[in-house]
């Protein structure tokens, strides 16, 4: 599947810019690994990363560079980190899927068709625990294509660490 650029529409809180720099993840918590992940760096460099869970998705991780425009985020892919060959099993382990892929080769290519994908980002605000019983404390929280994300780290040297995990 080419991916090249995904753009984000936003509502923005009070007519400003939401603070976007970060690690944004698709659970209040990490369990056996990380939910979906969008790491959006200082500088304009990003990684999305699929969820660990996901057994069974051969598009693993995107890179490449960002850039909020108004009220729009655009996410360019440089590369990306994909799952060829291999054959499904029935899942084993602490995998959330039904099946899962092996014997595969982890290979990073570079899109060879410039695709555009647009994703709705909406409800951008500060999420508190009473809202959500599994959030460990008040936290940045928005929804990127109908799918709560929450703000997990802000140190760019945490994050680079998290994803080198």
């Amino acid at each position: 599947m080419p991916l090249l650029a995904v753009i984000l529409s936003l509502q923005l809180p009070h007519g400003g810019a939401p603070a976007l720099e970060g690690l944004w993840h698709n659970s209040t918590c990490v369990g056996s690994g990380y939910c979906e992940l969008y790491a959006l760096l200082p500088g304009g460099v990003y990684e999305w990363h699929e969820n660990e869970m996901d057994g069974e998705s051969r598009l693993r991780t995107v890179w490449g560079g960002w850039e909020l425009r108004g009220d729009t985020l655009e996410l360019t892919a440089d590369s990306m980190l994909v799952w060829e060959g291999g054959r499904m099993i029935a899942a084993t382990g602490s995998v959330g899927t039904d099946s899962q892929l092996v014997d595969f080769s982890a290979v990073i290519r570079t899109p060879a068709v410039r695709d555009t994908l647009a994703v709705g980002l909406s409800d951008y605000a500060m999420d508190s625990p009473g809202g959500s019983p599994d959030l460990p404390c008040e936290r940045p929280g928005m929804d990127i294509a109908g799918k709560r994300f929450w703000r997990i780290a802000t140190d760019p040297d945490v994050i680079r660490g998290i994803l080198e995990m």
